[in-house]
């Protein structure tokens, strides 16, 4: 047996009151970011160098006592927005990312990091630290947790806990059934063996839905309640969108692993091929999260991923 560290994304039923200490513990972190981040582009006009971890987590006392309404965030929710902007601060250097930005307070996607000595599930509720017993819906984690994310999604709250796991061992495969995949955008997939798996073009069939969603978002006046329901609205569309590509993706990849001992795939640069005219398509199609899919499934079926190779 290998540990691995698997994710459970599960659904919180928040009421009115945990809905606004969630809001503000998400909004919390928001702030320090901007705070960090502003202070970096400061201490770099004034030095010509930028703060990393060690300078933002020692600054974050400081910050707190002034800003006492950081409060309403756990220390550790504190230090890993400290963590985090380091990463992407030597990422916009190493790797040309581009440079962070500020958080807005009207995206509806904040979140924040709990540690896993701060959470615990019960039978139909989780204790967070700061917000408390919050009602959820589905299967408890299982292994040792490591770390949590409660994350909003426009209207929803979702928490995401990432767990240590016992998975089989690679053993040496007695291989029987091999098969070769082509990805495309006409046909999402075809197989060796003859098989063609259609292109759901789930995003180009919703584009003229989210279209109207989004000019009845621009005529509203911003600020007020009526946009911010139209606002909601082009988030549900988009969410839609996501969860039926995740479903369209999540069954195809677990058929192909459950029949098949190997499975060959074409070599492509995705990326490159994401900067071409055909970017839209591509994008929908979802070729890198597919792949992703497929090789993290096999390990947890105690099959060794594979690099993949050229038809």
């Amino acid at each position: 047996m290998v540990l691995i560290s698997k994710s459970f994304k599960i659904r919180l039923y928040p009421t009115i009151a945990q809905r606004q200490a969630l809001l503000r513990a998400a909004g919390a972190t928001r702030a320090c970011w901007n705070h960090l981040l502003a202070a970096n582009q400061q201490h770099y006009r004034e030095t010509k160098t930028f703060l990393f971890h060690k300078q933002m987590s020692a600054s974050l006392p400081g910050l707190k006592i002034a800003m006492p309404w950081l409060g309403d965030a756990t220390a550790a929710s504190l230090q890993r927005v400290a963590r985090n902007l380091d990463t992407a601060l030597r990422a916009c250097f190493k790797r040309g990312t581009g440079f962070p930005r500020f958080k807005t307070k009207n995206s509806e996607t904040d979140s924040f990091y709990l540690t896993n000595q701060r959470i615990r599930f019960g039978s139909k509720c989780i204790n967070l630290p700061k917000i408390g017993e919050v009602r959820y819906r589905g299967a408890i984690p299982c292994g040792r947790a490591l770390s949590a994310t409660v994350k909003q999604d426009g209207d929803l709250w979702w928490i995401s806990v990432a767990c240590e796991v016992e998975v089989p061992d690679g053993q040496p495969l007695d291989i029987c059934n091999v098969i070769g995949i082509d990805v495309g955008l006409k046909e999402f997939l075809t197989t060796s063996d003859g098989e063609v798996v259609e292109n759901p073009r789930l995003g180009r069939n919703s584009a003229n839905k989210l279209a109207r969603a989004q000019r009845r978002m621009a005529r509203r006046a911003k600020g007020g309640k009526n946009r911010l329901k139209a606002r909601l609205k082009v988030q549900r569309i988009h969410r839609q969108i996501k969860n039926q590509r995740k479903d369209f993706l999540h069954k195809l990849s677990r058929d192909l692993v459950n029949n098949y001992d190997v499975i060959i795939t074409e070599d492509l640069c995705i990326k490159g091929l994401a900067r071409t005219r055909l970017a839209r398509a591509i994008h929908d199609a979802s070729w890198g999260e597919f792949m992703r899919q497929l090789s993290y499934k096999a390990l947890w079926g105690g099959q060794e991923p594979h690099p993949h190779r050229s038809l």
